[in-house]
């Protein structure tokens, strides 16, 4: 019951209606935790007219994993260091090739995509069909670059959750077979709920903030391989068309 009881007692707290949507987003999120999960499967795109609010509800179920964090290993000189990393990494702007030089193994050969999630608020449509976009959504990316006019192999290593959200880009038909698409219910007035929800919490003198102990829990969750015993009963429900 400790997904129901995320949706209904934690996120409730700072997100209030579209509950379609919240299920969805942690549903994604949990995609770090699925060790043999197909590359395409927790790909989202957050889609809705400016204002409604869909940053503010992704944001804030992804701040239930807050306290998510890898440890890795980089080269600093001639001496490897140990650092630790968030799980789930938010930027507000990108360029189309980053996650070529992101990094590098090279520097850092103890980093990994897998595991982890990517969340860029107000992806531009350059970036969201770019090339290095589409083949990090779909199989991780490896590439070659000019330095000092050698070309250098660079290792991509791993595949991220991608969550996106957008008000104006348009994904082209290649990312439309690699994201799903979320649309957020435009009905609830984000804004006025949640100052309404703060004023009945001050009011109460009960907090806001979600529980301690329940994002601990998430940080001891060990990513796992999934089997999904009624797979084959689903063949017959699953669209055919191309």
């Amino acid at each position: 019951n400790f997904f129901d009881y995320i949706i209904t007692q934690e996120l409730d707290k700072k997100i209030v209606g579209v509950v379609d949507s919240i299920h969805t987003i942690f549903l994604c999120s949990c995609g770090m935790l699925v060790e043999n999960a197909q590359k395409t499967s927790y790909n989202l795109i957050i889609n809705d007219e400016s204002g409604v609010g869909k940053d503010w509800v992704t944001e804030k179920t992804l701040e239930i994993w807050k306290e998510k964090k890898s440890r890795h290993h980089r080269m600093e000189g001639e001496e490897l260091v140990e650092t630790e990393s968030q799980d789930v990494i938010k930027k507000t702007r990108i360029s189309e090739k980053v996650f070529t030089y992101w990094h590098n193994p090279k520097w850092e050969p103890d980093w990994t995509w897998d595991g982890k999630l990517f969340y860029n608020e107000d992806i531009g449509e350059s970036v969201l069909n770019s090339d290095v976009m589409k083949v990090m959504a779909s199989t991780g990316s490896s590439a070659t670059v000019l330095v000092n006019q050698s070309p250098v192999d660079i290792e991509i290593r791993g595949k991220p959750v991608m969550l996106v959200t957008t008000a104006q880009a348009t994904p082209n038909s290649e990312n439309l077979r690699r994201f799903v698409l979320l649309n957020l219910d435009s009905g609830v007035d984000q804004t006025s709920a949640i100052m309404q929800r703060q004023a009945e919490a001050a009011a109460m003198g009960t907090s806001i903030e979600y529980s301690e102990a329940v994002c601990k829990a998430l940080t001891l969750l060990k990513r796992v391989k999934v089997k999904v015993p009624f797979a084959d009963k689903l063949l017959g429900v699953f669209p055919r068309e191309k």
